[in-house]
């Protein structure tokens, strides 16, 4: 029976717009009149939300639009890219041409050079891919790293600062700079938290 006035509803078709794999949250800061909207991504696999992460933005949609945009990148991962090596995951990260990660920090009028990106993708391929290229994304954990840039400096064939500059390198990779945050490791939730 439809009512006077009304459509008929089809079957099977839904009507409501997809949920998104995120929440909002607005939280205040120190100014009493100013608050930012942090985002709990969810792994649509347990249904869990991660870490929330702050998107630095004043308004939901703004902070709906930066959500999206990560997850576009590549920057959250979802459950379908945890279980990738971590080496076919990085691609053209560092590649001054088609690395998405570049051109949107172009687009939004922030600098970076050719020789960075070159000098980077060296570190990465050196000593990064070496160490953690077969793994799994959702195997990596900062205790993973932790030991990995320990095992760096007894080597000895670096220098604390350089170990620095290829852990720069990696952390800028979204994968590493949170693990926790972004479905890595579940386990590692108090680190990233203290990291913050």
């Amino acid at each position: 029976m439809t009512l006077r006035g009304s459509r008929p509803r089809k079957e099977g078709v839904n009507l409501e717009p997809p949920k998104r794999p995120y929440s909002l949250q607005m939280k205040p800061t120190t100014k009493k009149s100013r608050h930012f909207i942090y985002l709990k991504f969810r792994d649509t696999d347990t249904g869990k939300y991660l870490v929330a992460v702050s998107s630095g933005m004043t308004s939901k949609s703004a902070a709906a639009n930066w959500a999206d945009e990560q997850i576009k990148s590549g920057s959250v991962l979802l459950p379908g890219k945890r279980n990738m090596p971590f080496g076919e995951f990085v691609g053209d990260f560092w590649d001054f041409e088609k690395s998405e990660y570049i051109r949107g920090k172009l687009a939004r009028g922030q600098q970076i050079g050719r020789s960075h990106a070159k000098t980077s993708a060296g570190y990465i391929t050196r000593h990064v891919l070496p160490y953690f290229g077969e793994r799994k994304l959702v195997s990596i954990r900062t205790v993973n790293i932790d030991r990995w840039m320990m095992g760096l400096l007894e080597k000895g064939d670096l220098s604390a600062k350089s170990i620095s500059l290829v852990h720069a390198a990696f952390r800028t990779m979204p994968c590493e700079a949170h693990p926790a945050r972004y479905g890595l490791a579940e386990t590692d939730k108090a680190s990233a938290s203290a990291r913050r």
